[in-house]
């Protein structure tokens, strides 16, 4: 779980965080809000796990559930604007690279060409 999260945070910060920073008014913001509960996310997976910063808790599977769900929501509005501001063939091919990431067919750092959207 731990992996899947880290691998979706890099795959958002190397590919969707830049054009949500170049085409919405307040790209910056929320790229940044995304970045923050992912980490929140991934530093709660760790807990519950045990590997983080102490042992496991009492809550922490709570505490991870309410990551998530804050990523999701703040997530949520970035994609909204996301939509609203790219074309069609914008989306898919966004969508694409980062199938692509998550299904490791494609190297975490891309290049060049995953920011042309």
């Amino acid at each position: 779980m731990v992996t899947a999260l880290q691998r979706r945070a890099r795959a958002e910060e190397d590919l969707i965080a830049p054009v949500a920073r170049r085409v919405l008014p307040e790209g910056e913001r929320l790229a940044g809000a995304v970045a923050g509960r992912q980490a929140a996310a991934v530093r709660a997976a760790r807990r519950l796990r045990g590997t983080g910063d102490g042992p496991p808790a009492d809550g922490a599977a709570a505490l991870l559930h309410a990551r998530l769900t804050e990523s999701a929501g703040v997530q949520d509005a970035l994609l909204a604007g996301l939509r609203k501001r790219l074309g069609g063939r914008e989306r898919r091919r966004l969508g694409e690279q980062v199938a692509r990431r998550l299904a490791g067919a494609e190297p975490v750092g891309g290049g060049a060409e995953d920011r042309r959207v």
